[in-house]
């Protein structure tokens, strides 16, 4: 809160979840231009921000995935022209069945009920065309393959190393640290944070992650605990260059008027955020764990 409220031309909000609503409130108070990477803001609270920046003469520029995406595909058409904008959700599908059901709930379903949503809704619009179906479907499937050869080539370099002794050696070399559990926690997470630099979060994810599983029953580490601390760890990747996506949305949505190096640095006070989370996280674990061990019952080495 008090990073926005700072005499700024550029205020940037990446907080994670409703926290980011106070802070973007206070930035648009000052006539700051926010560049908004927190949807949740808008899904919570989105009349207010918009009244809010209206009333002070301020700018909301979205430079997240999913509203910076309708936003660049409006650039240079005729507002008055567009009468609603129609956003579908994939769990909606779901939104009748009964809790007992839900787990049986696949990823593929959900899939298949987001694009038969698209296909009705192009045939509402009249935009249902025999090339633009052939066309969503090639993107899909290039998408898709560009996923499974990720998938295809993490497996293989996680065979090939774990048929070479390298989990071994790593397992035996952390192990003869005779580290503590949080000790080990905390190298492994700094291990993650240094590799969201140069990496995408997928190959961290994917490779590098499931190269300290084996050791979480040595150290007592609860599984949950640890996948939530890697989740809000990567949080980074998206704020740290060289692949700072958010700070690359933002770039494209503004081009020229603005340098990346002022992006970058209107970024580390919401970085420094991320890590004070962490912080607390390993501080207070029932932050993370009171929803798991309520639904689950606490977990037992």
């Amino acid at each position: 809160i008090d990073a926005a409220e700072r005499p700024a031309d550029w205020v940037m909000s990446a907080i994670v979840g409703a926290a980011g609503l106070l802070p973007g409130l206070r930035a648009l108070r000052h006539g700051t231009t926010l560049a908004l990477a927190n949807k949740e803001s808008l899904v919570c609270a989105g009349q207010l921000l918009m009244d809010e920046a209206r009333r002070h003469g301020a700018r909301i520029l979205p430079v997240d995935s999913e509203h910076s995406a309708v936003f660049q595909a409006l650039v240079g058409e005729d507002i008055d022209a567009v009468e609603r904008i129609v956003i579908t959700a994939s769990g909606g599908a779901f939104r009748d069945w009964p809790l007992a059901d839900l787990p049986r709930a696949t990823p593929a379903e959900a899939a298949a009920m987001g694009a038969l949503g698209g296909l009705v809704l192009a045939a509402l619009y009249r935009s249902l065309t025999w090339e633009k179906l052939k066309e969503s479907v090639f993107l899909t499937a290039k998408a898709t393959a560009m996923v499974c050869w990720l998938f295809v080539g993490s497996w293989t370099f996680a065979s090939v190393f774990s048929y070479l002794g390298g989990h071994d050696l790593i397992a035996h070399w952390v192990v003869g640290m005779n580290l503590t559990h949080w000790q080990f926690l905390i190298m492994a997470q700094l291990i993650i944070f240094f590799l969201g630099w140069p990496l995408e979060w997928s190959e961290i994810l994917i490779i590098f992650v499931p190269i300290f599983l084996p050791m979480l029953d040595h150290f007592a580490v609860n599984p949950y605990f640890f996948a939530m601390l890697v989740a809000l760890n990567l949080q980074t990747s998206f704020l740290t260059p060289p692949m700072a996506m958010s700070a690359y949305y933002l770039k494209g949505v503004l081009k020229k008027q603005i340098e990346l190096v002022e992006i970058f640095k209107g970024i580390l006070p919401y970085l420094s955020i991320v890590i004070l989370s962490m912080v607390l996280m390993y501080n207070f674990p029932g932050i993370a764990l009171w929803l798991p061990d309520y639904l689950f019952g606490p977990y037992i080495p």
